[in-house]
């Protein structure tokens, strides 16, 4: 049985992959810190006494408390339960279930965008940048997804639809020790990035 977590972005997802399934899919993202735990606690009741063998996260790049608190949980899981891991690009997790070529965005906050392109089935680099940068290279027609399109819509900026379980477990990595479940972050958090010298009082 795996245990598939994902708290990158404005879902709060937590799936256990079994026969049929068990999902709880909340879009609650400031209050991942408190929910995700016992929603995991919650989800393993109902099929005890089966274990968890093996965890699948989405490791970033996203919200920096979001990844945070996924990967923070994944790692603390796999050292108690003595299992490995398997980790997701969350941009890959996001774009699996959108068949086509398109551009999948997370909104990075700081007037940015964490971007991959997908072109012939194939990611691009990922990006982060202002949506004006990934306009200016966007190809004719090409369809652009964002987890939250907000001023985006207007230009015809799309929603992610909600992440699925058993896709993002398809796009998992080979397993790794918890001391390789690492987050993805493409900028330092905004603590450190105001005071990179660290913090002073008076």
């Amino acid at each position: 049985m795996q245990l598939v977590i994902d708290t990158c972005s404005r879902w709060l997802l937590a799936s256990l992959l079994t026969p049929d399934p068990l999902t709880v899919m909340e879009n609650t993202p400031r209050q991942a810190s408190s929910r995700l735990v016992l929603i995991i606690a919650e989800l393993l009741k109902k099929v005890a006494p089966r274990k968890v063998q093996e965890i699948i996260v989405v490791n970033g790049p996203g919200s920096f408390t979001g990844v945070r608190i996924g990967v923070a949980t994944a790692r603390n899981l796999c050292q108690l339960w003595n299992i490995k891991a398997r980790l997701v690009d969350s941009l890959q997790a996001y774009a699996c279930s959108i068949p086509g070529d398109k551009l999948v965005l997370i909104d990075g906050k700081q007037n940015k965008y964490y971007g991959r392109f997908f072109l012939n089935d194939q990611p691009g680099n990922l990006l982060d940048q202002e949506w004006a940068k990934y306009s200016e290279c966007l190809p004719a027609d090409l369809p652009v997804y964002a987890d939250e399109p907000g001023e985006l819509s207007r230009m015809n900026v799309r929603s992610l639809p909600a992440p699925d379980p058993l896709a993002i477990a398809r796009m998992a990595t080979d397993p790794v020790p918890w001391q390789e479940v690492l987050p993805v972050y493409l900028r330092k958090d905004p603590a450190t990035a105001r005071y990179p010298e660290g913090y002073r009082h008076g």
